[in-house]
This record gives structure tokens, sequence and C-alpha cells, in this order.
């Protein structure tokens, strides 16, 4: 496999195509993390009343039901994004050209494929982290020392596993879209294509990984930099700063996310097709014989 070519692809895919960051904004928005406010200035447990737990109670539950719908819709728009961009990134590698239209209509139609395949990825890492997790507990409920060994152990033998989850279900996805597979044999190709490729596989990982982290860093200095003129102008008028500022960094946010989204979803699509390009003459050399 050649990375070279396939980090260079995919920057000039992500580059060219910025209409394709729309798509990948909502991909990479997974990976943004989620911040908690804290609102205890002035709380006392003597000052609540029955009303005010009523209150609270109620306040609480609405929030949650908030956070789970805008999960959902969130999970669908991921979902239909991933889906679009594989299209996308395919028909311009295959074809020179793609279109937002089309690559949405597949992205929506592949809809249901990809979540069931996600759905069975999320089941099957959370049965891999409870049974990491039991005997690290029992280590520890023995002994201090063991418990840490344990975690060390166990930790290792968990981040592999989850790696390769991960690694399975960006190959599913794209055999589901690309091939038409369906779900559970989309995964068992997934599978094989990690079990035949397991080193090239890492390396893409990797490269995905340090590669957005250097993207990341270099954009972030590049807001810094940006964002200086705003700052000063704070200094002078808080609103002539903050207003302009808040904007452009909305904007920038964006920008940052929907290609990163873009790159890492095009890196994966872009690796699969030269493992299967790289298959080819091996499974011709079998029909023959």
């Amino acid at each position: 496999m050649s990375y070279g070519k396939l980090v260079t692809d995919a920057i000039n895919i992500s580059g060219k195509n910025w209409w394709l960051w729309i798509f990948g904004f909502f991909v990479s928005l997974g990976d943004a993390g989620s911040a908690v406010g804290h609102l205890s200035k002035g709380f006392k447990p003597e000052n609540i009343s029955p009303d005010s737990l009523e209150l609270l109670a109620a306040l609480a539950l609405g929030l949650i039901a908030l956070a789970l719908l805008a999960g959902v819709i969130y999970l669908i728009l991921m979902i239909i994004a991933e889906a679009s961009l594989i299209v996308a990134v395919r028909e311009i590698k295959t074809q020179g050209r793609g279109g937002f239209a089309k690559s949405l209509s597949a992205g929506i139609r592949f809809f249901w494929r990809l979540l069931g395949i996600w759905f069975l990825v999320l089941v099957v890492s959370l049965a891999v982290s409870l049974l990491c997790a039991i005997p690290v507990v029992l280590a520890f409920i023995i002994h201090v020392a063991l418990g840490i060994m344990a975690l060390l152990a166990v930790g290792l033998i968990w981040l592999i596993l989850i790696v390769a989850i991960i690694i399975i279900e960006a190959y599913a996805f794209r055999f589901a879209v690309i091939e038409d597979k369906p779900v559970f044999d989309a995964i068992d190709a997934g599978r094989k294509m990690l079990k035949e490729n397991i080193w090239a596989s890492i390396a893409v990982g990797l490269i995905s990984f340090f590669s957005q982290l250097v993207i990341g860093l270099l954009m972030l200095l590049l807001a810094v930099v940006i964002g200086i003129p705003f700052i000063l102008a704070g200094t002078v008028n808080l609103w002539l700063g903050l207003v302009p500022g808040l904007i452009v960094a909305f904007i920038f946010l964006v920008v940052i996310y929907g290609f990163l989204g873009t790159y890492a979803s095009s890196l994966w699509t872009l690796a699969y097709l030269q493992l299967k390009e790289l298959a080819a003459p091996q499974q011709a050399e079998v029909v023959v014989a």
C-alpha cells in the first residue's frame, strides 16, 4: 500500500471538494467531546422545598429528554453523512467527480444498514468493556497492587480489541455502501479485510490519528493568529471584539471539523479501495487455479 499517496489523495479530495465538509462536519462531531456546566453558586440544601424538588426533577427530566432527542438527531445525521462521504469519495476517486445531491441520496438509502452495523458494534464494544472490567474489579477487591497489574494487562487487551472493532466497523461501512452487502455480511467482510491486512490497517489507523493531530494543531495555531485582532478590539470595547469574534470562531470551527471529518473518512475509503485493488490480482489467480 502506498501510504504517501493515500494521505495526499485524502488531503486533495478534502481540500478541493469543500461541499464534502458539510458531511464531514457531522461525522467529526462525534470526537468533539462535551462540556458540563456546574451551577452551584448560592446552593444551600436547607433552602430546598418540596415544590423546588418537583421543579428540579421536572427540569432534569426535560433536559435528559432534550439531550436524548439531540443525540438521536445527531446519530441520524452522522450516519447519513458517513454513508454520503463514502459514496462521494469513491466517485471522485474512480470517476473524477461527485455530486452533493447524489451522495446525500445514497447516504439516506444506506442509513438503516449502517445503523445496524453501528448498533452491533456498540453492543460488542460494551460487552468487551464489561468482560474486561470484571477481572480488574475482582483483582482490586483481592489487593490494590494486584488490581493495578490487572488494570495494566487487561487495559492493553481492551485497547487492542477496541481498536480492532473500530477498524472492522470502518471497513464494514464501506463494504455495506460500496459493495451493497447486508449488515452481517459487511461485518464479516470487514473482519476478513482486517485479518488479511492487519499491519496495513494498523498503519492507516496510526496515520489517521497523527495526521489529524498535526492538522488540528496547525489549524489551532491559525485560529490563535486570526483571533489576535479580536482580542485587541475587545480591550477597547468588549462587544466590538466579542460579537464578530464569536461569529468568526463559529465559522472557523465548522471549517475545521468539516475538513477533519472529510479527511478521516476519505482516508479509510481510499485505504479500502487500495486494499481491494491489491487483492484483485490474488483473487483472479485463485479463480484461474
